[in-house]
């Protein structure tokens, strides 16, 4: 119950306030009925017309412009809960037996009721959906940030000036409606998504006329190269094409870049915002890491670039544009990142020699269909199952020699933060936050204590854990608990994604053709403060133990096609280095 009524803090004020005037008219029309049996029994059934009323009303005001299959999703529980209590009344009138058909009424008015708010749950898409489909753009994205304003859950830790970000974009969206500039709307959308910082936040666009010069403009023009920043802090030419002008003009892999378009390329890098259609770099630590590499698509049709030649002069050459960046930014993001799959399997366990096992967990996610262990779990906290398969698959490796464990979560995709506590559980002997939390008056808080999920049955071997920027949400909460524990060390080439909130904001903005999302439901530490969000400084929440960084020679190999997996042997190396 605990977890329902945490879960019901989050929807929003239009769903709550007809679940409880659905709830209140029936309570108020069984006493009324005590008082007017004998002598006003018709005008009592006359009342029960009210509620009726009142939601064909609701709907005579919402529906219109509405998205329909979502509205009606949402709301249609509600017109048949109160058909149900004017049946009810003509019933008792005509048929007596109140109190049996009252008994009913109730049982199916909470049935109807609570379909609603378990609709909402399960689709958290629709948890907290404010549809502006039926205005136009300057007015629903005003409305998108006064949900905003409202419901995204870390506005008071972020101290997210809502007013300022009103005068940054409603005049320039307005000047781009004016000029029916869809396109230009969009990246002010992105923009806006950048300023929030929260890799929860989406901004999804349909059939926006322009929409490939928009994510154009973000990805900017490929000069057929790239840039990466080595350990002593000299920006270096990668990934550059075969052939091309700046191969030709003496640009080769690991090439030292002075400048860009004239400026000194540490003041060209430093004004860089790294906004992208799909990526997000939560914290200031990782959007430094790649700063270099979205300066690389900085330039009109031509761009200056000076460097440092083979034989130690500065030279400078003038490069064309040969296309969109947006795929050799994606390459060389995909190669920070770098692929570790040793299996498809979820949970993969292996040995990976006499001493140390692995352990890679892909994401947090339920692997069966049974619906009602998911719903049991969810609501309780309690994931036996996961907790016995893991247990099973940990022992078998210290059956098989295991002294020392390297836990995998790069690439972790989320999903369910009480499957991350009970995987964390087996490693660390800390007590874990509960999910039935909340933010009430500006500030965050636990409806009960923590709690330990299980025995922490290898909380005595050194455990690294390896994470990047694409450890999301759950991946987050995962990494967090481990890090808590006195034998675990986080290590990794980029720290962790950095937003773990659970999603359920949802804005429909004009005529369905962009929608954002943002978290609206608190995931926290044990000082009830979120668990990976940065405040307004952007600063890691979680710090690494060790950062994977590289040398000139190691940022060209890196970018090679050299086979190997050179994170995962330095996790080795550094496992090996902890005191047991």
């Amino acid at each position: 119950m605990i977890r329902l009524f945490s879960l019901l803090l989050v929807h929003d004020n239009k769903i709550k306030m007809l679940m409880l005037f659905n709830v209140l008219a029936l309570i108020i029309l069984v006493v009324l009925h005590h008082f007017m049996k004998k002598r006003h029994h018709k005008l009592w059934v006359g009342l029960c017309c009210i509620p009726l009323a009142v939601v064909l009303l609701f709907y005579a005001i919402n529906a219109p412009g509405a998205v329909q299959d979502l509205f009606w999703q949402r709301h249609i529980s509600f017109g048949i809960a109160a058909l149900f209590i004017l049946l009810w009344g003509l019933v008792t009138y005509f048929r007596g037996s109140f109190g049996v058909y009252t008994a009913f009424e109730f049982f199916v008015n909470t049935l109807l009721c609570g379909s609603v708010f378990l609709v909402t749950m399960v689709s958290d898409d629709i948890m907290n959906l404010g549809d502006y489909s039926k205005y136009g753009w300057t007015e629903s994205v005003s409305k998108t940030i006064d949900q905003l304003e409202e419901s995204y859950v870390t506005r008071y830790w972020k101290d997210i000036d809502f007013e300022a970000m009103r005068e940054k974009y409603l005049p320039l969206v307005e000047k781009a409606e004016k000029e029916n500039d869809e396109a230009a709307i969009l990246e002010l959308l992105y923009e806006l998504k950048y300023d929030l910082y929260d890799g929860h936040v989406w901004v999804i666009p349909y059939d926006i006329e322009g929409e490939s010069r928009a994510t154009r403009d973000l990805y900017g023009n490929d000069f057929g190269l790239s840039l990466f920043r080595d350990n002593v802090g000299e920006v270096l030419a990668v990934l550059v094409e075969p052939g091309s002008e700046a191969e030709k003009n003496g640009i080769h892999n690991g090439t030292v870049v002075t400048r860009w378009n004239g400026v000194a390329i540490d003041d060209a890098v430093a004004e860089v915002k790294c906004i992208h259609p799909d990526n997000t770099f939560v914290y200031v630590e990782n959007e430094d890491i790649f700063r270099p590499a979205f300066l690389a698509g900085h330039g009109e049709e031509k761009v200056e670039i000076s460097f440092i030649a083979d034989d130690g002069t500065e030279k400078t050459a003038q490069l064309s544009s040969i296309g969109s960046y947006s795929q050799r930014l994606k390459n060389l993001i995909e190669t920070v990142y770098s692929k570790n799959i040793f299996s498809s399997e979820n949970y993969y366990a292996c040995m990976l020699d006499e001493e140390c096992g692995y352990l890679r967990v892909q994401e947090e996610d339920y692997e069966n269909d049974d619906y009602l262990y998911f719903i049991y779990s969810e609501l309780s906290g309690k994931n036996p199952k996961l907790y016995n398969e893991i247990r099973d698959k940990i022992q078998d490796l210290e059956d098989k020699g295991m002294k020392r464990l390297i836990i995998d979560l790069r690439n972790n995709s989320g999903g369910y933060a009480n499957i991350s506590s009970c995987i964390a559980s087996l490693f660390v002997d800390v007590e874990i936050v509960p999910a039935e939390t909340y933010l009430i008056n500006e500030k965050f808080g636990l409806f009960r204590r923590s709690f330990e999920f299980g025995e922490a049955l290898w909380s005595d071997i050194p455990i690294t854990v390896i994470v990047n920027g694409e450890t999301c949400s759950a991946g987050d909460v995962l990494a967090y608990w481990l890090s808590r524990g006195d034998n675990t060390a986080l290590i990794g080439n980029t720290y962790q994604w950095g937003s773990s909130q659970a999603t359920g904001g949802r804005c429909i903005l004009t005529d369905g053709k962009i929608e954002f999302y943002y978290p609206i439901y608190p995931a926290l530490t044990e000082n009830n403060e979120p668990i990976a969000e940065p405040k307004s400084d952007r600063k890691s929440v979680v710090n690494l133990d060790y950062h994977i960084t590289y040398s000139k020679e190691e940022v060209v190999e890196l970018f090679s096609d050299s086979e190997g997996d050179h994170i995962l042997e330095a996790a080795l190396e550094y496992v090996y280095s902890m005191e047991k």
